[in-house]
């Protein structure tokens, strides 16, 4: 796997007037004047990826190698704050006064030795924050464009045209004895 340094940054077009979501390293800005406040892209993970210096917001999804049956990893770094939520398959390190606002999930089965520092798949060190917020997290998930309708009556959740699941592995089907 490959190691990606990136430092997210708002970018624009039309002069700074429009928020150009087509940048991979835009993930959105906390300024309420900023054309890039109301974006909250959803980004894949895939590899190892260090996030420093600035701010995100969002939802990321940390993906996995079919083949190795590995995960990634992300590291929030160099006092980065993440406004969202976080999820998949890997590794998260929170380190060097980071912050992550939101929500964390992240699925131990797919631990990858050789990218994660610690035998952990959430890692918060010192001087670093972990903080759950519903707040973070409603906004992360409206302005990604996943509505929440879980007051449907058919007990289930539709997230408008995008969604993140985790299916169980495929096992060949077994015979019942009748």
């Amino acid at each position: 796997m490959d190691q990606y340094t990136i430092h997210p940054a708002p970018s624009y077009t039309n002069g700074g007037t429009v928020c150009d979501t087509s940048d991979p390293e835009n993930w959105g800005s906390p300024d309420p004047d900023d054309p890039c406040f109301d974006y909250f892209p959803i980004i894949l993970i895939q590899d190892q990826v260090h996030a420093e210096d600035t701010y995100g917001q969002g939802i990321l999804i940390l993906d996995w190698d079919e083949d190795t049956h590995l995960g990634s990893e992300i590291d929030l770094e160099d006092g980065m704050v993440y406004n969202g939520i976080i999820l998949g398959k890997g590794c998260l390190e929170i380190q060097r006064g980071s912050t992550l606002n939101g929500a964390a999930f992240m699925d131990g089965t797919y631990f990858n030795e050789s990218l994660c520092d610690d035998d952990d798949p959430l890692d918060v060190k010192e001087e670093a924050v972990l903080q759950y917020s519903t707040c973070a997290i409603e906004r992360a998930i409206k302005g990604a464009g996943l509505e929440d309708f879980s007051d449907s009556d058919v007990g289930f959740k539709l997230l408008k045209t995008r969604a993140f699941a985790q299916l169980p592995r495929y096992e060949e089907p077994r015979q019942v004895p009748r």
